[in-house]
């Protein structure tokens, strides 16, 4: 009987291990994970833990992403082909201090700019990255 019971930890730790370094998009659809809470103890810090708590739509992909030592959380949007379009950032203390960055994409797909990493890119006719421009803090 304690084999059983150290075989069943063993394989149980092992999951939990993988688990935490393995979540794919997939993952999360298949076994239709809503929210994955994550607690990172620090030991040489004063200020205990730091959670982070990520909230998926059913298809797997983060709508909501809540880092709670910050005070901030993110909003994604996504149009009917999965793409994020848009990730808002939002203070929990301060409800005018929005922050909205978007990803434009051509017909192909190709990402044309993303203001939250502030560039644009361009395309050749091959649908090859030819040229990624960064933008200044006004997206020009």
């Amino acid at each position: 009987m304690k084999n059983y019971y150290a075989l069943f930890i063993a394989v149980f730790s092992f999951f939990l291990s993988n688990a935490q370094s393995s979540i794919t998009k997939e993952t999360i659809t298949n076994n239709k994970v809503k929210t994955i809470t994550e607690k990172d103890f620090d030991n040489n810090s004063n200020e205990g833990c730091n959670t982070t708590t990520t909230t998926y739509d059913r298809n797997g992909n983060t709508i909501i992403w809540n880092w709670k030592r910050i005070g901030s959380f993110f909003e994604y949007e996504y149009d009917k082909k999965d793409r994020k379009v848009a990730m808002i950032r939002k203070s929990k203390y301060d409800s005018t201090d929005v922050h909205i960055m978007k990803t434009t994409y051509d017909k192909h797909d190709n990402i044309i700019s993303d203001y939250a990493n502030k560039f644009q890119n361009f395309y050749d006719e091959k649908n090859r990255l030819i040229k990624s421009v960064t933008l200044d803090k006004e997206g020009i």
